[in-house]
């Protein structure tokens, strides 16, 4: 998923700027850590920031519930992407 948030930086940082919210749904161990570091460094590169000023911005963001993450069952975390109303 980090791979497809990297290709999509200026879009993802976009729709973030506009309000937008950011869910993830997937293994806690691995891919929710990666994917918020990952969204706090594309936060950084895409508005000229430093990576520390990029990870404060995503921890607003998650305070502020408009970044979720679910750590659910791989079944409902698929169903849940595809049901999404945007694609990445």
């Amino acid at each position: 998923m980090q791979h497809r948030l990297k290709e999509h930086a200026k879009e993802v940082n976009e729709l973030l700027v506009q309000g937008g919210y950011f869910y993830v749904c997937g293994d806690a161990a691995h891919m929710a850590r990666e994917v918020n570091t990952s969204l706090g460094n594309i936060i950084a590169q895409e508005r000229g920031l430093t990576e520390t000023q990029g990870e404060e911005i995503v921890k607003r963001l998650r305070s502020s519930n408009l970044y979720q993450v679910s750590l659910l069952l791989r079944f409902h975390c698929l169903f849940e992407v595809f049901l999404g109303p945007v694609s990445i």
